[in-house]
């Protein structure tokens, strides 16, 4: 009897170490691959995130009958002596002074009637939507260079998704308590 608890003392202890040595192994490599995150990201985490090659259309019949400080207000910076406000404004400070900075940040425009339209520029391409309560249209979907565009639309939201195979950026669209309300995903 003795030597059976004997035996069945030392292989409890045996699995006991094997267990913990391999959880301490396991746990390493588990930390490396898949690290801790607190919470989602923030917006300006996102644009952070997005390449400094990324360029809103400059060629559009919508920009030039909108106001357009948007395309003169990053190349400001390089034709005065301050570059500190750029580097404020931008939230990634490699991108060359000459090239535009993403703005996800941009307003909605109210054209009138309680229609709104906005523009938004993701590392896919670039989408023009129009809201109101009771009509969602994408007006323009243009995929950047090696990238596929592909339109979702049912009749109380959209979604408009460049694709390549590395790539998706997604423009989610609806109308929210008397507002409309967009989310932007990119994911890799």
């Amino acid at each position: 009897m003795r030597r059976r608890l004997a035996y069945l003392l030392v292989w409890a202890v045996a699995t006991a170490v094997a267990a913990g040595g391999s959880w301490l192994g396991i746990r390493s490599i588990i930390g490396a691959a898949a690290p801790q995150r607190n919470g989602p990201l923030s917006a300006a985490e996102l644009r952070a995130a997005a390449p400094a090659t990324i360029a809103p259309p400059t060629p559009a019949a919508s920009r030039s009958a909108s106001p357009a400080p948007a395309p003169a207000t990053p190349a400001a910076p390089p034709t005065s002596a301050s570059p500190s406000p750029s580097a404020s404004r931008s939230a990634s400070p490699t991108p060359a002074p000459s090239q535009p900075e993403v703005r996800q940040a941009g307003a909605w425009q109210d054209t009138g009637g309680g229609v709104f339209r906005r523009e938004f520029a993701v590392r896919g391409g670039t989408a023009v939507i129009t809201v109101s309560e009771s009509a969602i249209t994408v007006v323009s979907a243009t995929a950047a260079a090696g990238f596929e565009v592909d339109q979702d639309a049912a009749p109380s939201s959209s979604r408009v998704t460049f694709e390549n195979d590395t790539h998706s950026s997604s423009i989610w669209v609806t109308w929210r308590k008397d507002a409309p309300y967009a989310e932007i995903t990119e994911t890799v």
